[in-house]
């Protein structure tokens, strides 16, 4: 009991005097992450031939869209868990089981269309290691931030990680079929919240 009053109270202190500002320099290690995240693409996957045609496909678009607002969902969030006593969204409880049913129905769609395709799980893949270097920039930051809920700052980093990812890597991938994209990229983004919740839960804790 001692302990919860002792822990409330120095919450409530950290409140009062307001949230730090974060450190710049972690800031900086995005450029490298994103050239890594980048000449990554380049080597491995390179630009899709049909670039200059795909602004007209919804599926290019829809991507586009998904990684710019995960990034500034992610962002705000991340900002939001930095406030000491900061609690997470309800939804945060069922992110995952969300991402694993809505690539269930792109699986059944993808079925139906034939338009899976064995490649998929190159792309999951590819989804996941392009958040890595994002991911570990952004845990550096929130580190220094000594977020109080770390499963909600874990979360919010795999949010904001996962934008950029899918930005650079849709540019590459020229599969169009919506079941194909929900089915693998939906499984990309589960394993980037498990991975998250698994390795930087214990990482961001001092």
């Amino acid at each position: 009991m001692t302990e919860n009053n002792d822990t409330t109270t120095l919450i409530e202190k950290l409140a009062a005097t307001g949230p730090q500002k974060p450190a710049r320099w972690p800031w900086l290690l995005f450029v490298p992450a994103f050239a890594l995240a980048w000449w990554v693409n380049q080597a491995i996957y390179g630009l899709r031939p049909d670039l200059a045609e795909a602004w007209r496909q919804f599926s290019f678009l829809f991507r586009l869209a998904a990684g710019v607002g995960l990034t500034i969902a992610g962002s705000l969030l991340l900002r939001r868990c930095w406030q000491p006593g900061a609690t997470a969204p309800r939804s945060f409880n069922h992110l995952i089981p969300a991402l694993l049913g809505l690539s269930l129905l792109g699986g059944i769609h993808g079925v139906t269309t034939n338009s899976l395709f064995s490649e998929g799980w190159m792309c999951m893949l590819a989804l996941v290691s392009l958040a890595l270097p994002f991911a570990f920039v952004l845990a550096l930051v929130s580190r220094n931030q000594a977020p109080t809920n770390l499963p909600f700052a874990a979360t919010a980093i795999a949010l904001a990680a996962s934008g950029p990812a899918l930005l650079i890597f849709t540019l590459h991938c020229a599969y169009t079929g919506m079941g194909f994209i929900l089915f693998w990229y939906g499984l990309a983004l589960a394993g980037v919240l498990a991975l998250a919740r698994t390795v930087l839960v214990p990482a961001l804790r001092w």
